[in-house]
Order: C-alpha cells, then sequence, then structure tokens
C-alpha cells in the first residue's frame, strides 16, 4: 500500500477508532499518538540523514502508542506505558556492532504483547547488525555488512494465503551467499535455517545427487521445505509466519539471541530506528562519519533503510491496527 493511502486510512481511524480505543483514556491517547506519529514522519522526510533517524523513532514509537492504546491485549491498567523499554548499550565504531537490550518493561515490551510476538530476551544485548536481519526492505538494498546471510525471507505454502494446514512450502528471498557458503555442506545449511523457528525441523527439496534443488534468480533464491508428517500438518499462524503491512507476502525472520520464535519485523524496526537514534543523538560525531559515503561502507545501506522507513512506518501501523480483535 502507498505511504499517502496509508496514512489516509489511518487519519480515518481517529474519528472510530478500534478495538478497546473507543472511549476515555484510550480514545485520546489513540488520536494523540497518531497525530504525532504523522507529525513526526513529516519531519523526517524534510529532514536529512543527520537527524532523520530520531524524527522517524518517535514516529514508530508514537504510532506504537496508538497501537497499544487499542490492543485488547492489553489491560486498562497497563496501556498507559512509561519509557522505551529498550535503550543502547554500546557505542561502536561500526553501526553494525552498536547493541541495545531491554531495559524493564517499557513501550516496546507492551509492542510486543499488542502483536501477540514474543519480545527481545531481557538479559541478552543485540547488535545492529543482527537485527537488520529480521528488518524487511526493498529488494536491491545493499546488505549491511557483506558477511550477513540471514535476512527476512518470503514463506509460501500452497494454501496461500489461507492459513490452512500444509506439509510443505517455499522459503524465497534467501541470499545466494547462503548456497555459496554452505554448497553441499548439509550440516552447515540446517544450522543455517535453524535461525528461523518456522523452518527448524524441516527437510528441504533435493536433486537426484541428494543436494539441495534450488530455484536461482540474480539477487536471491528459493527452497522447498517439507514438515516431517510425523509432527502433524502445520499452519501459518502456528509456524509464527508474519503477514506484514498489509501485503500479500508472509514473512518469516531469524531469532535473536534468547529467543525461541522469528523477531517480529514491526519489533525489528523499532530496535534498529532506536539504536540508530541513539547514535544520532548521543553521538553525532561518530553518526556523522557512519552516514558518510565517503567514509563509511555501511553509509549507503544505512541510507537506504532510513529512506524505506518513510514508506514502511504507515504501512505496517496500519495493518496491525486492522488485525486487532
Amino acid at each position: 500500500m502507498a505511504r499517502d493511502d496509508a496514512w489516509l486510512n489511518l487519519r480515518s481511524l481517529r474519528y472510530q477508532p478500534p478495538a478497546y480505543a473507543t472511549s476515555g483514556g484510550r480514545r485520546s491517547m489513540f488520536r494523540a499518538s497518531l497525530e504525532q506519529c504523522e507529525q513526526f514522519l513529516a519531519a523526517a522526510e524534510s529532514s536529512g540523514y543527520a537527524t532523520r533517524p530520531v524524527h522517524l523513532f518517535y514516529a514508530l514509537s508514537q504510532g506504537s502508542r496508538a497501537l497499544v492504546a487499542a490492543s485488547p491485549r492489553i489491560g486498562n491498567q497497563q496501556w498507559q506505558v512509561t519509557g522505551h523499554g529498550l535503550s543502547m548499550v554500546s557505542a561502536a565504531p561500526s553501526i553494525g556492532d552498536v547493541a541495545v537490550k531491554p531495559t524493564g518493561n517499557g513501550l516496546f515490551q507492551a509492542l510486543a504483547v499488542s502483536l501477540g510476538a514474543e519480545s527481545l530476551a531481557e538479559d541478552a544485548a543485540v547488535t545492529v547488525g543482527e537485527l537488520w536481519t529480521a528488518v524487511p526492505l526493498p529488494a536491491g538494498t545493499p546488505p549491511l555488512s557483506a558477511a550477513a546471510i540471514h535476512s527476512v525471507l518470503a514463506f509460501m505454502p500452497p494454501s496461500w494465503p489461507r492459513d490452512e494446514p500444509f506439509c510443505e512450502a517455499r522459503a524465497a528471498w534467501i541470499l545466494p551467499d547462503v548456497e555459496k557458503s554452505y554448497g553441499s555442506d548439509a550440516a552447515g545449511l540446517k544450522a543455517h535455517f535453524d535461525r528461523y523457528p518456522a523452518l527448524r525441523n524441516t527437510r528441504w527439496e533435493t536433486g537426484g545427487d541428494g543436494k539441495a534443488r534450488w530455484d536461482r534468480s540474480d539477487l536471491v533464491s528459493s527452497l522447498r521445505f517439507y514438515w516431517d508428517d510425523r509432527n502433524g500438518l502445520q499452519t501459518m499462524s502456528g509456524l509464527g509466519v508474519v503477514q506484514y503491512s498489509g501485503r500479500d507476502d508472509y514473512l518469516i525472520t531469524p531469532s535473536m539471541p534468547g529467543m525461541t520464535s522469528g523477531l517480529h519485523p514491526v519489533l525489528a524496526w523499532w530496535a534498529v530506528l532506536l539504536a540508530l537514534s541513539s547514535m544520532a543523538r548521543y553521538e553525532p560525531t561518530s553518526w556523522s562519519r557512519m552516514i558518510d559515503v565517503d567514509a563509511c561502507a555501511e553509509a549507503v545501506a544505512v541510507e537506504r533503510l532510513l529512506d524505506a522507513a518513510l514508506s514502511e512506518i504507515p504501512g505496517m501501523l496500519l495493518h496491525a491496527l486492522r488485525l486487532l480483535r
């Protein structure tokens, strides 16, 4: 959905908010937070990369407050959340090495509850490089690191787009370096795909030579996966497959340290933007170098992510609100 269309639909929700934001303080919070979200996003669009992550983070943060206010999963004593619930714990020379860690029980954790998703593990610091692998980005976006081989995958079961039982599915958008790195190493390939909880306990399609049968393209590849019938038929919701931003694409993401499921894409965006905005606010000298395309190999990837966020934030918020019951 185009960003302008998403905002028109978000604005229309403010007259008649969804779910638990229909009255009282929750209704007021919903409306005020969405207004601030829209204004922060407008400010982000007109700003340069030096300050854009700050505007983008607060746009998503305030949009998250609207979602928490409306969520039936959040009780009347919990929706008024204070604190981010996540903070930067190290300002490293490389943006991929900057780390964040959960701190208490704040907005990040409430957002996870609202999404019905697992939060980051309490005692585990996670780097931006790890989080980046769970952020859905436009095709052709350069990787943050040349060594990165995990990414968001498209999930396509035979029953697509209905959530019906199945025992096989195709996973696409697999980076070509996965095949290059593991080749015929079945153990290495299994370890790679075990980072995706939805693909654990599967076997992939093989040819007569016993090697994985890849369907290749210039930028990405795909594989067909099978679930052992003894484990019963699977469903997308049961595996933790996420429909993201109202698109027809269903996504699976890698897990982060200490997690048992894949990191929800909205939480991945939230954590990455928190880290980038913290660098911009508290380490402006380092941040200035990190976005200098003449001095930093990661700068172009950072620019593409900050550009993509302008379009992604309205759509993913709208979709999350539409899923509330």
